[in-house]
């Protein structure tokens, strides 16, 4: 007979069998032929290597480094089936890395890789197309454990270096894998200054790439201060913002709201999730100050607990402060370098979902041992099952919602058009028209999805940032997107745009398009695609200067000595797989 209470040789396969299917069930139609594109989630079949990939082009270098680590694996990989990969792999690897919390129990561990991964943080950033956020979701609970290593026997560790660098694929990302570094590898009630400088390297080294970006690129920055309120923490349907940050929801984008949260079904999740998350919390903290003779518990340490509370009392407040406080959070944003990270305040929910996850384990393991014998089996199917019940439509790709297209022929043909039209003459930009960030393309079953001609042609683009939100414009961030737009509406536009080193133009046609008329040689006439080469002659070149490229080459050389450093503690095996995982509450008990 299977025990309940802890796992064995012998079933210690269920619960990452478990999660691995949570992961399928979750993308459900996403694994079909074809590419997943949604929102900000754009993969194309060959993402190439260019200057924009690195940090260099005339964009801000908001995915940098993830595209550098897509283009690579582009070479080999093809990025259909690298999609695919991605999103198992950070959804699966989320779960796997989470069953740390459900401690030694076998229904502990299935509940806390289905807590973890089956919320509406999940759903929602997937449906969104934060991918890079979903890896660092999954790298989260190994980063945490390493810095808790690395805060009580001051060992520099290989599985630290490379948590930090996979948490770091995004500047977002790379912010929350250094507020962790900082919040739990520093001893804070005696804190080593030699300690905290480390951490502190590893950080900078870890978000190195966009941080050097980032710098070459201030001078074309502007500040966006009006962007907090309408990307801050939002009410999730009929949930208040704070009560939708408790169950880990409260994204500003409410397209992507799964349409459980906007019905009565989410206050009754809320209402059985509160009492849950504050039990467990009761448990675990009883469990460290007063041993329960009732109970024979593997109880964690109290710095274990803290650790978690500290994270979820950050992330809490951060997302919080963003709902409460725009004005605030405006002001950092628009002044503060690198200040616009924290427009998105639901993304600090992350840091809440670890003890969120433990919490809820702990409650469900102990309602479990104090059930009638009888009726043990089916209370703990249950109770690894009510997370899925809570949140019903984040199954086969957040309700129909994610789903795999494919690219029209044409794109293809206008592609090889650029690509000879290249070989003669000076290269340059490519403009993408209509100038505004996001499509709907019919192939795509209308779908919004950032432009995905940006990625698809192999020029680096240049598009805008201006985005309409709820019939509102949100001004971007580049002084270049203003420049473009001044062009665009000048009397000459070919020769406004050369002389920003844009060189060909890309209109996507639709009924409501209204393009301006722009001199060159028409490379591409297709039903969908225009392509406008404008000429090599008196196009300027519009490159990085040497001071940009020194920080962004300085800080690429960061993040591969911290590779190497990782690579040089290595020991001859990965520490991933040997983590000593927290000693978590796990309520068992022997007949």
């Amino acid at each position: 007979m299977i025990n309940l209470h802890e796992v064995s040789e012998r079933t210690r396969w269920v619960p990452r069998v478990w999660v691995c299917v949570l992961a399928l069930v979750l993308l459900g139609p996403a694994l079909a032929p074809g590419y997943v594109l949604s929102y900000d989630m754009v993969w194309v079949p060959h993402l190439a290597i260019r200057a924009e990939t690195w940090g260099l082009g005339s964009l801000l270098p908001r995915n940098v480094p993830s595209d550098a680590f897509v283009a690579l694996f582009n070479q080999v990989i093809p990025g259909m089936l690298l999609q695919k990969l991605v999103l198992v792999g950070s959804l699966a690897g989320a779960g796997l890395a989470a069953l740390r919390y459900g401690g030694t129990s076998l229904v502990g561990r299935m509940l806390a890789g289905t807590v973890y991964i089956w919320n509406p943080f999940v759903a929602e950033r997937l449906a969104i197309g934060h991918w890079p956020l979903l890896i660092a979701y999954a790298v989260l609970p190994v980063l945490i454990t390493q810095a808790a290593h690395y805060r009580r026997s001051g060992q520099l560790r290989a599985g630290l270096l490379l948590a930090a660098a996979g948490m770091s694929m995004t500047p977002s990302s790379g912010v929350l894998a250094g507020v962790v570094l900082l919040a739990i590898g520093i001893a804070w009630r005696r804190p080593s200054m030699r300690s905290a400088l480390t951490l502190i390297v590893v950080s900078v080294l870890a978000n190195a790439p966009w941080i050097g970006a980032g710098l070459a690129h201030l001078s074309d920055a502007t500040s966006a201060q009006a962007g907090v309120s309408v990307f801050g923490l939002q009410a999730s349907g009929a949930l208040p913002a704070p009560l939708a940050a408790l169950g880990l929801g409260g994204i500003w984008n409410k397209d992507v709201v799964p349409y459980s949260q906007t019905t009565p079904l989410a206050w009754l999740a809320l209402a059985m999730l509160l009492p849950m998350f504050g039990w467990g919390l009761w448990l675990m903290y009883r469990d460290n100050h007063r041993r329960s003779r009732s109970l024979r518990t593997v109880a964690p340490e109290g710095d274990h607990i803290a650790d978690l509370v500290v994270l979820w009392g950050l992330g809490y407040l951060l997302a919080i402060l963003s709902w409460l406080a725009p004005g605030p959070m405006g002001w950092v944003a628009a002044h503060v370098p690198g200040g616009g990270i924290m427009r998105d305040g639901a993304r600090w929910l992350a840091l809440c979902a670890p003890l969120l996850t433990t919490a809820v384990v702990v409650a469900g393991v102990w309602l479990i041992r104090w059930a009638p014998r009888a009726v043990r089996p089916l209370l703990a199917i249950a109770t690894v099952l009510i997370p899925m019940a809570w949140l019903p439509d984040a199954a086969f790709g957040v309700g129909g919602a994610l789903h795999a297209s494919s690219y029209p022929a044409e794109y293809s043909a206008a592609r090889q058009a650029v690509e000879q039209a290249r070989e003669q003459g000076s290269d340059g930009s490519l403009l993408l028209l209509p100038f505004s960030p996001y499509r709907a393309p019919k192939w795509n079953a209308g779908r919004p999805v950032l432009d995905p001609l940006s990625r698809y042609f192999a020029p680096n683009p240049v598009a805008s940032d201006v985005l309409r939100i709820d019939g509102r414009p949100i001004e971007g961030e580049s002084k270049t997107v203003q420049r473009v737009h001044a062009a665009l509406e000048s009397a000459q536009p070919a020769e406004q745009l050369k002389q920003l080193g844009i060189r060909f133009v890309v209109a996507d046609l639709t009924p409501d398009t209204a393009l301006p008329h722009i001199a060159g040689a028409v490379v591409h006439q297709g039903a969908q695609l225009t392509v406008i080469d404008m000429g090599s002659q008196g196009l300027s070149a519009m490159g990085p200067t040497t001071g940009q490229r020194a920080l962004i080459y300085l800080g690429w050389a960061g993040f591969v000595t911290l590779l190497i450093v990782a690579t040089t503690l290595w020991r001859g095996r990965l520490e991933f797989a040997n983590l000593s995982c927290y000693p978590l509450p796990t309520v068992w008990t022997h007949s």
